[in-house]
């Protein structure tokens, strides 16, 4: 949250020009935060598995061994087949939205048609991105945990999400709709609590899902 506001800041905060966001300055940082997100979160999976192995830990345990070239090559090639999918989904949809900020539109009918257009082609992208989600969310997880190298990590993944599709689909939305809402409600500072929460319950989906150790029941 730091870098990312920082960031705006640095470029003019949320008032500065689409046109000056757009250009090769600001995506280059956007593009460097989002390696430097990456290469925290290999550690944070790792430290998230270790959790699920053993009751106690430190914080050796999130940088000790960690197979991070394999998950980060893994990392890095779904966040970027993700954006060119998205650039190209989003693309016409924010041309839509340009022409609502430059007061382009004729009529306030127009207006009207173009922002329902505009809505309507965003929950067609989050209602996509919902499908995909449970095929794609254990690849790094395989990876991480030394299951499957750089280019098996892509198949287990596929598969065994593949395989357990509708609970992980519904996993998906329920947190994602209880973590939006109790975002909204308490200005974000839920995401503190529910963040690691999630992720903790992803590491244990995982692990269900690639039939590895989990926690023996306590007495």
């Amino acid at each position: 949250f730091a870098l990312s506001i920082g960031m705006d800041v640095a470029f003019g905060g949320p008032s500065a020009d689409l046109a000056y966001q757009a250009g090769f300055g600001y995506q280059a940082a956007q593009a460097v935060m989002g390696l430097i997100l990456g290469v925290l979160s290999i550690f944070i999976y790792h430290g998230a598995l270790r959790q699920v192995d053993k009751e106690k830990m430190g914080f050796g345990d999130f940088t000790g061994n960690v197979n991070f070239w394999s998950a980060f090559g893994v990392f890095v090639v779904i966040q970027v087949i993700s954006g060119i999918i998205l650039s190209l989904v989003i693309g016409p949809i924010l041309m839509g939205g340009n022409e609502i900020a430059n007061m382009q539109m004729a009529t306030q009918d127009e207006a009207l048609a173009t922002l329902s257009r505009l809505f309507a082609g965003l929950m067609i992208v989050l209602f996509l991105a919902l499908l995909v989600a449970p095929l794609t969310m254990f690849m790094v997880w395989f990876a991480v945990d030394r299951r499957a190298g750089f280019g098996g990590a892509f198949g287990a993944g596929l598969r065994a999400g593949a395989r357990n599709y509708l609970p992980l689909l519904l996993f998906t939305f329920v947190s994602g709709v209880a973590a939006m809402v109790l975002a909204m409600v308490t200005f974000g500072l839920a995401m503190i609590v529910i963040g690691p929460a999630l992720l903790l319950a992803q590491a244990h989906l995982y692990r269900q899902a690639a039939q590895g150790p989990l926690p023996a029941p306590r007495p």
